[in-house]
């Protein structure tokens, strides 16, 4: 029974990863041309049209602007809206010489964020300008994630497809690292203490990969924007998420390898570094992810180093499969490395949930597997219990019948005692 369960969630998680895999393949395939569900209107992408240009039109002003113009088509649809990804601390919009949108944040406390752009009903052949300041802090070197021109139901529907990766993740992740960690505090006296700790690592680490995806993507821009708050729950969790994986390797391994821990340690230090220098010097905290980088492949290859370690000396098929898991993720986190290094959009993160979909897949195969063998073990132990000592020629099955047998005149002179001793040989990883 306990085979055939583990068989069938593992064939349930290897028909999400197809379905996410296929749903990641439409939503590319629509990313060219879509028309929103709710709206048969076309939306425009307009992040490589724009015409970049300073504006020196106001001389009074000491400040330095830069112009984003773009002419429309001469056919438009009406009732149209701008759509605007930007970190800029203020924004101006022009349709001809009509100013239609401004907005100040000189904190920037909404971070990232859309901004959506009423426009007049006939845009048609008309030039629209976005005027801003020419800041270094605010990444003004190209406009900041997408900037779309069509109906609003539609450039939501667009942004919301966009981002579904996140939404199908954070369910996963969340339904998986609650149930994980319900089941191990739930069924903690049996289990021993060792995987009761490699269990909640384990648990923690698929939970803040699943809060790390969400505030990663454009999702909460809809809401609130990366806002400092939220800036701080992705750095928090960015940096957190390597310490809860090198520690539920550890864990999993029968040999003490300190390395680990120092390199777990590593990346705490580095988040109350990225912390400090943000709050004393005003570094950006973005700056130490090239270093959070550097040493994660690092702990990668001494993480593989000793799995690959740890199968020379037992050769155990849970530890062979946990191998292949954790492998698997690390193949997909270097990819997804290189991905951030060469473009910043989002394919990077749909890498990571993918490579987390197959990693959670692994791990919750070799989690079941070491439940229902304990299981099975404390079932045989309480059966055999039954039958501690007794007497073979009369049938007695435990202690208490087996005294009164021998206190009664029938008893035969010579008895045979029979001990069992159980031997708890779990094939733990």
């Amino acid at each position: 029974m306990k085979k055939h369960r583990v068989r069938y969630g593992y064939a349930i998680s290897v028909i999400v990863i197809v379905l996410m895999t296929i749903i990641f393949c439409v939503r590319s395939y629509h990313l060219g041309e879509y028309e929103g569900a709710f709206s048969q209107s076309e939306v425009t992408e307009l992040n490589d049209v724009w015409t970049k240009t300073p504006d020196i039109s106001e001389a009074e002003d000491n400040d330095s602007y830069l112009v984003y113009s773009y002419t429309t088509k001469n056919e438009e649809p009406r009732h149209q809206v701008l759509a605007i990804e930007s970190y800029w601390s203020m924004m101006e919009v022009f349709v001809g010489e009509n100013k239609v949108f401004e907005f100040k944040d000189d904190n920037r406390d909404r971070g990232i964020i859309v901004r959506w752009v009423e426009l007049p009903d006939d845009i048609s052949g008309k030039t629209i300008r976005i005027r801003t300041l020419n800041d270094e802090k605010a990444l003004n070197l190209k406009l900041i994630g997408t900037c779309c021109l069509g109906q609003k139901d539609a450039i939501l529907m667009r942004m919301f497809l966009k981002n579904i990766y996140a939404a199908v993740f954070a369910v996963i992740t969340f339904i998986a690292s609650v149930t994980l960690l319900f089941t191990t505090i739930l069924f903690r006296k049996k289990i021993p203490d060792k995987l009761v700790s490699a269990f909640i690592n384990l648990g923690l680490f698929i939970l803040t990969a699943g809060v790390w995806i969400v505030v990663n993507s454009r999702l909460l821009q809809f809401f609130t924007g990366h806002a400092p708050v939220i800036a701080l729950v992705y750095y928090l969790t960015l940096y957190l998420m390597p310490v809860f994986c090198l520690m539920f390797i550890k864990d999993m391994l029968s040999k003490h390898y300190p390395v680990l821990g120092y390199l777990a340690y590593g990346f705490e230090v580095l988040l109350v570094l990225s912390v400090v220098t943000y709050k004393i010097a005003g570094i950006p905290m973005y700056r130490l992810v090239y270093i959070e980088h550097v040493l994660l492949l690092v702990s990668m290859i001494y993480a593989i180093k000793y799995l690959i370690q740890e199968l020379q000396l037992h050769q155990k098929a849970l530890m062979r499969t946990l191998t292949k898991g954790i492998g698997l993720l690390f193949i997909f986190v270097f990819i997804a490395i290189v991905e951030f290094h060469i473009d910043h959009d989002s394919s990077y993160a749909v890498l990571f949930s993918l490579g987390m979909i197959v990693f959670i897949a692994v791990t919750w195969r070799v989690g079941i597997a070491s439940l229902f063998h304990r299981f099975e073990m404390d079932y045989r132990v309480a059966e055999h219990k039954k039958t501690d000592e007794f007497d073979p020629l009369s049938g007695m099955e435990n202690v208490e019948a087996f005294e009164r047998f021998r206190n009664t005149d029938d008893a035969s002179d010579e008895l045979t005692y029979v001990r069992f001793v159980i031997e708890n040989d779990m094939d733990y990883p």
